[in-house]
């Protein structure tokens, strides 16, 4: 049986900044840590977390990683253990000039951030993005939809420095996205899943 349903203001626990997004979160395996990422009013990423013993710590990460702020709202994931004592958090976000980029940091070590839209050539994205981390390809995954509608990927391989780009509408000749699409990996070839609403209104569903 669980126990009874309790809550905490975690930002009043802290006095960290309220949040001008809707948050997301992830829990990390291999140190039992939760987290929790938000973007403030003035655009920086903020995270904080906490273990279930223990009080809520708070980071900028915008600031640690001398990043650009966001306009959209930050989409987060992890990558879990991969060998002793390595695991990445990873989050995505959308920029003022529609340029995607990544913040990521192993366990706990210093932030980094990088600008995915240059390094791969793609065009900016329109809204929010979605993606995620591929066990089965070993691979990175961000997905999110441009100014003229159409459904693109931006992938590497782990530890690989290069960012790949497909224009997935025209991969697939599927209909065009009427907004964010969501994405995630399952444990079965193809395990690649992308699901979004068309502009007629159905779900369409891209695999590989």
């Amino acid at each position: 049986m669980f126990g009874a349903v309790g809550h905490d203001n975690l930002t009043g626990l802290i006095n960290a900044p309220k949040t001008s997004s809707s948050p997301a979160g992830w829990f990390s395996t291999h140190d039992g840590v939760h987290h929790v990422v938000y973007r403030s009013s003035n655009g920086h990423l903020r995270e904080l977390w906490w273990q279930r013993q223990g009080g809520v710590g708070h980071g900028d990460l915008t600031t640690q990683a001398n990043a650009v702020s966001a306009a959209g709202d930050p989409w987060p994931y992890y990558d879990p253990v991969r060998s002793i004592n390595i695991d990445t958090h990873r989050v995505v976000y959308r920029a003022e000039n529609g340029h995607l980029h990544e913040l990521v940091w192993p366990t706990v070590a210093p932030v980094t951030g990088r600008d995915l839209t240059a390094l791969s050539g793609a065009p900016p994205a329109a809204d929010n993005v979605s993606g995620g981390y591929n066990p089965g390809y070993n691979s990175q995954h961000v997905i999110f939809r441009s100014g003229d509608g159409r459904l693109h990927e931006l992938w590497h391989f782990l530890g690989e420095t290069a960012v790949h780009h497909v224009d997935l509408i025209a991969a697939y000749a599927a209909p065009d996205p009427a907004d964010r699409p969501v994405s995630y990996a399952s444990t079965r070839t193809p395990n690649q899943h992308v699901k979004y609403r068309g502009t007629n209104g159905h779900i369409y569903e891209l695999l590989w």
